[in-house]
């Protein structure tokens, strides 16, 4: 049976009308690679105590194109998840230059597998664990999401993964962003070079087929800039959904051009945000859950 694609549109508040965010009780910098990179680290936020365990996980991948961005950098979605009962794990990835696409989707992976492996003893549900990302965190995500060679590195395969949300990235089709010429713009050209063999396999969008065990995904777009045009990120947006509809796979996609790129990230599980409690809601209705294991 083909599932059909969902979609939302939100109505969201001013940055200005919000408080700041609460911090909740964490473990900080705790390596998942024995003696690895200084940025091989991941920092891990717990429910109240009154909340009953075992707890679902919400990782996040942090923005920055790829070459710079930080795990510390979570505005309200720390708060946001421990007080709806989950752990929240943000994590640290190798950085361009020295390390590439395929290095940092490596990490990604690597974290996921300690947290599958580590988070029981800490009263996590290593049965229900999601994935979230921003930015090019976003492309981490979709492409471990979806390229199941990352997470078999570990021992692990996609059905570990109980749901995937996408914070705003265009880096779902590589090929697709390159002009006339052939050639990327300057955000993604260090990044993913000039071999169109290489763009296809850092895109989700090409390693998208039935029956893999890609988990649920919901899909968000900002409008850009603030004067920007929403509809270069909506159509990327929608293309990959469409190639996950195709695929069997849940999806949901939201209308969050009243933010700007930044905003969408910094106001995500604010007070008056309506995009996070959707998302949520959606998300842990279609969730993979262990029973749907083949």
């Amino acid at each position: 049976m083909r599932l059909g694609v969902f979609w939302v549109a939100v109505f969201l508040l001013p940055c200005a009308q919000v408080s700041p965010p609460v911090r909740p009780v964490g473990e900080f910098n705790v390596p998942y690679v024995p003696n690895g990179h200084p940025l091989q680290k991941l920092d891990i936020y717990y429910p109240p105590d009154t909340t009953p365990g075992p707890w679902p996980v919400m990782m996040y991948v942090h923005g920055g194109a790829w070459v710079t961005g930080d795990k510390s950098q979570v505005h309200y979605k720390d708060e946001f998840f421990t007080q709806r009962g989950y752990i929240f794990v943000s994590l640290n990835y190798r950085l361009a230059p020295k390390a590439t696409w395929r290095d940092m989707a490596k990490d990604v992976a690597t974290a996921i597998a300690w947290v599958y492996r580590n988070i029981a003893p800490r009263g996590g549900d290593s049965t229900r664990l999601f994935l979230m990302g921003h930015s090019a965190g976003a492309h981490l995500s979709a492409l471990v999401a979806t390229d199941e060679s990352y997470l078999q590195a570990s021992g692990l395969d996609l059905f570990v993964l109980k749901g995937v949300v996408l914070l705003d990235t265009r880096a779902y089709d590589i090929p697709a962003l390159a002009d006339s010429t052939g050639q990327l713009p300057p955000l993604y050209a260090p990044i993913f070079g000039d071999d169109p063999r290489e763009w296809r396999e850092a895109s989700p969008i090409y390693h998208i087929a039935p029956n893999k065990g890609i988990p649920p995904m919901v899909i968000v777009w900002s409008r850009g800039t603030r004067w920007g045009n929403p509809a270069p990120r909506e159509a990327a947006a929608r293309r990959f959904a469409q190639a996950l509809e195709s695929a069997e796979v849940p999806t949901l996609l939201v209308d969050g051009s009243d933010y700007t790129h930044r905003e969408l990230n910094v106001m995500f599980g604010a007070p008056g945000d309506s995009i996070a409690p959707t998302v949520m809601e959606w998300l842990e209705e279609h969730a993979v859950l262990p029973l749907d294991h083949p």
